[in-house]
């Protein structure tokens, strides 16, 4: 629904809230403008940084929908959604202080003030990747603070197709340690170390990572190895107990079994001492 008649032309400017969720429910996309009915509509945060910069928004419409968005020195193309960086706080004041005076006017001099609703009750709450329950007014506080301090997440292809490869090399090169205890810490190290990485490039850089198909990459990576490993060895196992049962003790084909990597052509020289028994029936 769009504003009546008689709020449209009061208003300086308007601007939609709505945003919608990602697939899982979590709010991380900020859509710089929507098409309604013919008309273009900047998002609540462009509005304000619009008028805060005084400079018009110029966008690009193709056969899909907008295509290019430019704001300043800000600059998207080939999609209509920015990441949101979110803060662990935010400045707020209470409404009943402003009206009670206990807030004085000098606080508001030179700022700008977004005004929404905080309270749990009247349901305008959303969950972000911080937040469960983050009051819906946050997200256009987040976006328009992002645009502000130019904190904004990045993405690269680049680094993201190199860290995949650089784990599955990783996990390939794990898979041929000898012993199943050794292969699963590793493994276990290299997700540890997937993570750490991933963390550190966000918070260093404001680089976001995708850290779920590395994770699954890996992971499905190393069960394969692993049914593959377990297969062959089962095979080898197989054929070493046909190749020995009929020349050796079953305790030594046990033994040959459990450890296959003793086994060499031309045997091996030891000095050993062999007790011998003599018994007498009589």
């Amino acid at each position: 629904e769009v504003n009546i008649t008689e709020i449209s032309r009061a208003a300086l400017s308007c601007a939609f809230f709505n945003i919608f969720p990602d697939v899982d429910g979590l709010f991380r996309h900020y859509p710089f403008a929507y098409i309604y009915k013919g008309e273009i509509f900047p998002s609540l945060a462009m509005q304000v940084m619009r008028n805060y910069l005084n400079e018009e928004i110029d966008i690009t419409l193709d056969k899909k929908g907008i295509n290019k968005f430019k704001l300043g020195d800000f600059m998207v193309t080939g999609e209509n959604y920015l990441a949101i960086n979110y803060y662990p706080e935010v400045k707020q004041v209470s409404a009943f202080d402003v009206i009670s005076g206990n807030i004085p006017p000098s606080f508001f001099k030179d700022k700008i003030i977004i005004i929404g609703i905080t309270e749990m009750g009247v349901y305008d709450m959303r969950a972000t990747p911080v937040d469960p329950v983050t009051p819906g007014v946050f997200i256009h506080y987040a976006v328009f603070s992002n645009f502000l301090k130019k904190e904004f997440l990045r993405s690269s292809v680049i680094v993201d197709v190199a860290l995949i490869v650089f784990s599955l090399l990783i996990t390939a090169i794990v898979s041929l340690v000898s012993g199943i205890f050794k292969r699963i810490s590793l493994y276990i190290l290299i997700l540890i170390a997937n993570f750490f990485v991933v963390n550190t490039l966000f918070i260093g850089n404001l680089l976001w990572i995708n850290f779920t198909i590395p994770l699954l990459s890996s992971l499905l990576l190393a069960i394969v190895m692993e049914i593959l490993t377990f297969l062959k060895e089962g095979a080898q196992a197989a054929d070493l107990k046909k190749a020995f049962s009929s020349y050796v003790s079953p305790e030594l084909v046990k033994y040959i079994v459990n450890n296959p990597q003793k086994l060499k052509l031309g045997g091996e020289e030891r000095e050993i001492t062999v007790r011998s028994e003599e018994r007498r029936v009589g």
